[in-house]
C-alpha cells in the first residue's frame, strides 16, 4: 500500500472506529511544511467544534510499513484513541478576545497550491509558492500542540486588519514556541518563522 492509497484508507474508515458522537464529523487533511519536509495531517472535526488535533500520517505511515503485522484497523483504532482521548479545553471568551491571544500568535508556513481552497477563508500572505497562516496557541505539553487556525470570521471578530495580525504574529512567535528564523530572500529585512512543533504523534 502506498501511501496515497493509506491516506484515503484512513479517511474513508476512521469513523467507523469513533463514537457515534462522531458520524457527521468532518474528516479533511491539510498538506504542511515542517522547515524542509512535508507532512500531511489529518484532523477529524465534531459538528460545532472549533478545535481539533492534527494528526500527523505521514509518521504513521511510516510506522505501520515498519511494522508488517500492523492491520490498518489497528492504526485506525490508534487514531480514533487520539482522536476521543485528547480534548482540548480552553476559555473560548478569551480565544475571541485579541488582546489575550495576542501573545500567542504563531505563524505556519504551508503550500499555497495544496491548500487553496481553505486559504480563500483565511487571513495570510504569499511567499512564492508558500501561504504564512495565523494560528493561536491553545496547549502546549509533552504530546504536542493544540492551537486555533485563524479563519477571516475570527479576524472579524478581533477588529483588526490582515496586517496587524501578521506583525503582531511575527513579533510573538519567537516567545509562543521555539522557532527557527530564515530570510526569505537574502536581500530581503523580512523572516518568515517557521514554527512546526510536532502535531500529535504516534
Amino acid at each position: 500500500m502506498n501511501f496515497n492509497e493509506f491516506v484515503n484508507e484512513v479517511k474513508d474508515n476512521i469513523k467507523l472506529f469513533l463514537t457515534k458522537d462522531y458520524e457527521n464529523a468532518e474528516v479533511s487533511t491539510m498538506e504542511c511544511q515542517k522547515l524542509n519536509r512535508a507532512y500531511t495531517g489529518l484532523m477529524v472535526r465534531k459538528e460545532g467544534e472549533m478545535l481539533t488535533p492534527t494528526i500527523n500520517l505521514n509518521q504513521l505511515y511510516e510506522a505501520y510499513k515498519a511494522q508488517p503485522g500492523v492491520t490498518m484497523e489497528t492504526v485506525c483504532r490508534k487514531i480514533a484513541d487520539i482522536v476521543i482521548e485528547a480534548p482540548i479545553q480552553v476559555d473560548l471568551k478569551a480565544i475571541f478576545n485579541y488582546e489575550d491571544v495576542k501573545d500567542k500568535l504563531f505563524i505556519r508556513v504551508s503550500s499555497a497550491e495544496a491548500n487553496k481552497e481553505v486559504l480563500e477563508n483565511a487571513p495570510h500572505q504569499l511567499k512564492e509558492d508558500l501561504a504564512i497562516t495565523y494560528h493561536v496557541v491553545v496547549d502546549k505539553d509533552e504530546n504536542g500542540l493544540s492551537s486555533m487556525f485563524i479563519k477571516n470570521d475570527l479576524l472579524e471578530q478581533y477588529e483588526i486588519s490582515a496586517e496587524q495580525l501578521h506583525e503582531d504574529a511575527m513579533k510573538s512567535s519567537p516567545h509562543a514556541l521555539d522557532c527557527m528564523t530564515v530570510l526569505c530572500d537574502p536581500g530581503s529585512k523580512d523572516h518568515i518563522l517557521f514554527c512546526f512543533p510536532d502535531p500529535i504523534a504516534v
